[in-house]
């Protein structure tokens, strides 16, 4: 796999002291809520290692790690992470991560 960082999400995670992007399904529970989405987070130098032991997948690049914490994640061959801010809230951008699904 081809995992890129753009330059924005690789300033801020040097900025947090950053190391790695982490993503995991999550479900809401109700009636009409029957689709999973991706959750994204960060990790920091420190807890890499151990975040790494419980991950499904672990990717490297120079620019950075991804892990997939659960099964149920479908990716690309090319994989490149961007990120995004909304009202001050930032957010780990790629169209090549998504849940699985029959579509």
């Amino acid at each position: 796999m081809n995992l890129t960082f753009t330059q924005p999400l690789k300033e801020y995670m040097e900025k947090k002291g950053y190391v790695a992007v982490t993503f995991e399904t999550i479900s809401a529970i109700g009636c009409c809520a029957d689709t999973a989405e991706l959750c994204a987070g960060f990790v920091k130098a420190a807890d890499l290692e151990d975040k790494a032991l419980k991950a499904w997948k672990r990717f490297d690049s120079p620019d950075g790690t991804m892990l997939l914490m659960t099964r149920g994640i479908e990716y690309d061959q090319d994989v490149t992470l961007g990120i995004r801010s909304f009202l001050g809230a930032k957010d780990v951008q790629t169209d090549n991560v998504r849940p699985w699904s029959f579509r």
